[in-house]
């Protein structure tokens, strides 16, 4: 994970710090708390800090605001030259991980510019606010009831709530492990589409989507698998080019075999969607509404800060997990042809969540 710094921000922040502010406030506890990440930086002073004596390194981050309360959580330290330029180029993107946040003293139109661009969310002093609600309101500790009960508040009664966490998107996983099935009561069209359309419709996206699903894909007949999954596909492709003509989405539907999953790694619980910013969790999975809009299931949705130490430690751990079971997967369709349906497309691109490094800190 990457926090991108410029010296410009932490120089001036400071000029904008409201300490009553409760958003400024949990920013301040975010930094405290946030450990084993990259800094991206252009502060000269920290190009050679192996070089600084103990005392020159204390006195540089005594006199630079807020650098003392992530210093010692780095991990690494990356120079970059010309950072504010460089966030302007495909190059700089080409590299490190997908798990970036950053802090610029770029203007607010044109951070919003760069969002659009490649896919990820830019603070500036001035807007820290306004973006950091996103964040704020992913609390660790507060579960969503999903019930259609008029007392309950907060609820999640509609796809529609799920709008509260739209965010730049570059990569997204889904666990569901009957999300898709022929045992499912849960139609995607009242399901599955109605969640990406809400959380991806009316906001910036990236032109560039990598989708994975892992599910059961199992069906009344094991005969029809391959063509159900190959039809399966289609319709979720057929759905993005109706609705998001911009975006080249590349959907990849994986088998999940509970057989082969014991045997190779760890159980995951959780029924998740996973982005390159949030972990979102629903106990009994995402088939939330029936046919007739009827909640099949009360139970609990939570919205997790993959940058958060909860959201972390749990989300890194499905993907983990994930990532151990579908290269497990991937050995066994190459030496048993039979099983080539398990994933489909066969020349399925790698998605970039399950590929970073951060996955190993």
């Amino acid at each position: 994970m990457e926090l991108i710094i410029t010296k410009a921000f932490l120089e001036n922040y400071f000029l904008e710090y409201d300490a009553k502010s409760e958003y400024h406030i949990d920013w301040e506890r975010f930094l405290k708390r946030f450990k084993s990440f990259v800094l991206v930086t252009d502060m000269e002073e920290l190009e050679n800090f192996d070089a600084l004596s103990p005392i020159e390194l204390e006195d540089f981050i005594s006199s630079t605001p807020f650098l003392s309360l992530f210093f010692d959580n780095i991990h690494n330290i990356v120079f970059q030259k010309e950072l504010s330029s460089q966030l302007q180029t495909n190059e700089f993107y080409q590299k490190g991980s997908i798990f970036k946040l950053f802090f610029t003293t770029i203007e607010s139109n044109q951070c919003q510019e760069l969002s659009e661009k490649f896919g990820y969310i830019y603070l500036n002093p001035n807007n820290l606010v306004y973006e950091w609600k996103l964040f704020y309101n992913a609390k660790e500790d507060t579960p969503i009831p999903i019930t259609l009960d008029p007392k309950a508040n907060p609820k999640f009664d509609s796809w529609e709530k799920i709008k509260l966490f739209q965010h730049p998107i570059r990569s997204m996983l889904i666990f569901d492990k009957y999300l898709l099935s022929d045992k499912s009561t849960g139609p995607i069209d009242k399901n599955l589409f109605p969640l990406l359309l809400n959380l991806l419709q009316d906001f910036p996206l990236f032109e560039e989507l990598d989708l994975t699903i892992l599910c059961e894909l199992k069906f009344n007949k094991e005969s029809e698998r391959a063509e159900k999954t190959k039809t399966l596909n289609k319709r979720i492709q057929r759905f993005f080019r109706k609705n998001f003509v911009h975006l080249n989405v590349n959907v990849t539907l994986i088998h999940y075999d509970e057989g082969i999953r014991s045997r190779y790694s760890e159980k995951e619980h959780d029924r998740g969607l996973y982005t390159n910013y949030f972990f979102i969790k629903v106990g009994a999975g995402f088939n939330v509404f029936d046919k007739y809009n009827k909640i099949l299931n009360a139970s609990d949705m939570d919205v997790l800060f993959l940058f958060s130490k909860t959201g972390r430690n749990v989300g890194f751990r499905g993907l983990r997990n994930f990532k151990q079971y579908i290269n497990k997967l991937e050995s066994l369709v190459t030496d048993n042809p039979s099983k080539a349906e398990y994933i489909h497309p066969k020349d399925a691109k790698e998605n970039k969540l399950l590929n970073d490094y951060s996955l190993d800190i």
